[in-house]
């Protein structure tokens, strides 16, 4: 019996043609994907408009929120207003500021007036600090009650006078006895230099009374003072001491006096 032999035949694949439709469809999806063309272009000047208003979003957009109101809040708003007293010679000249940038104090009496920046910066000089502490220098007008609290300034009742009235104590009689009291150290003293200059020129129109109410007040001043400082006696002791001496003068008027 012949003997058959199995071969397995591997099938070549079939070739097939595209037709034209196929041919030209993977030829479209083959082609470079385009860009579309731009509809405009822009002018420099659109250009550099559009910069400048994306910068003013920005700005507008990054601002911080607003801060609560501080000491140092509206340091660049308003001005600041001072009156400045003191019992020096008149011809007696304070400088403001550094190398007298904002002007010169001179006299007795002054009303200054300028920018806050420049109150809080350069103004406040050693000198003016010290006219501030002691209350010869002012600020009426132009501060914050916190602003006020931080430098110092925030005044009690009664604590200094305003010009008009201060010109008026020579003449106030035993009401003087109710506004002394209440006065910052400084101004007592120049009441007390004020009186004994218008008792010197004659002007003074105070009772013995009450100078020795006010002198007795003033003591409390110099507690702290050695025993030896006459300032111990009061500040209105020399013109008490002087009535005292013109009383025990003798008559020197040329009047003839009965035996």
């Amino acid at each position: 019996m012949q003997g058959t032999t199995d071969t397995k035949r591997t099938r070549k694949p079939v070739k097939t043609e595209k037709t034209e439709p196929e041919k030209k469809a993977v030829a479209e999806t083959a082609k470079p994907i385009e860009e579309p063309a731009t509809a405009a272009m822009f002018t420099e000047e659109q250009v550099r408009k559009m910069i400048e208003e994306a910068v003013q979003r920005y700005a507008q957009e990054s601002q911080p929120a607003a801060a609560p109101e501080t000491a140092s809040a509206g340091l660049n708003d308003g001005l600041v207003t001072m009156i400045f007293q003191a019992e020096v010679n008149d011809a007696n000249e304070i400088q403001l500021g550094p190398n007298a940038k904002f002007g010169m104090i001179t006299g007795k009496q002054a009303t200054i007036t300028i920018a806050k920046r420049d109150f809080i910066g350069e103004f406040r000089t050693t000198t003016v600090q010290q006219l501030l502490r002691n209350r010869n220098l002012i600020v009426v007008d132009g501060l914050t009650d916190d602003e006020r609290r931080v430098y110092g300034l925030d005044y009690q009742e009664g604590e200094y006078l305003e010009p008009a009235v201060y010109e008026r104590l020579l003449s106030m009689g035993d009401k003087i006895l109710e506004i002394y009291p209440k006065l910052h150290k400084t101004w007592r003293e120049m009441i007390a230099v004020k009186f004994t200059e218008a008792y010197e020129n004659k002007k003074l129109k105070c009772s013995r009374d009450v100078l020795l109410k006010l002198n007795q007040i003033s003591k409390k001043d110099y507690t702290d003072l050695p025993k030896q400082d006459m300032r111990r006696k009061g500040g209105f002791y020399a013109i008490i001491h002087a009535m005292n001496a013109e009383d025990e003068m003798p008559d020197d008027t040329g009047a003839e006096t009965e035996e």
